[in-house]
């Protein structure tokens, strides 16, 4: 009664694989590793420290005016020189933190525009129109302009 069907068995009753007939296939001759995906990185801790910034930059928001009354006019406006003086660093503080986040974002877009291959044309040209258009919106100070109004 043993109907094993071409398969040899172990002692135990478990079948033994079959044996491969053809061997493991070679890689073609024109294949190159995949490309180092490095430049992610530095895209990532780029928008990170750029939104780390623009916290920062808008805890302004955040400070008091040293006026208990709030009715003054000068209250209002942030006439106190030392809520101007902090609400001055705080925003210089946070320009610089969202500077090094857009360098960051720049070089990291920059590089992978340029080093991977993989990526179709199409998307290497829109990596780097991304790239000119934070730079341009940051260094440009369109977001200054605009809140500040």
């Amino acid at each position: 009664m043993d109907e094993g069907f071409g398969i040899s068995q172990t002692s135990v009753g478990r079948t033994t694989p079959a044996p491969q007939s053809r061997p493991p296939q070679s890689r073609p001759p024109g294949y190159s590793s995949p490309p180092s995906r490095g430049y992610l990185a530095l895209i990532i801790v780029g928008i990170i420290i750029l939104l780390v910034g623009g916290i920062i930059w808008f805890s302004f928001g955040f400070l008091d005016t040293g006026e208990d009354d709030g009715s003054s006019v000068s209250s209002m406006y942030g006439g106190d020189k030392e809520y101007r003086d902090n609400r001055r660093m705080i925003t210089t503080i946070g320009n610089i933190v969202e500077y090094i986040g857009v360098i960051l974002l720049s070089v990291g877009l920059t590089i992978g525009a340029i080093n991977d291959k993989s990526l179709p044309a199409n998307t290497r040209l829109g990596m780097l129109i991304a790239m000119g258009l934070i730079v341009g919106f940051k260094i440009g100070g369109y977001f200054s302009i605009v809140n500040y109004g």
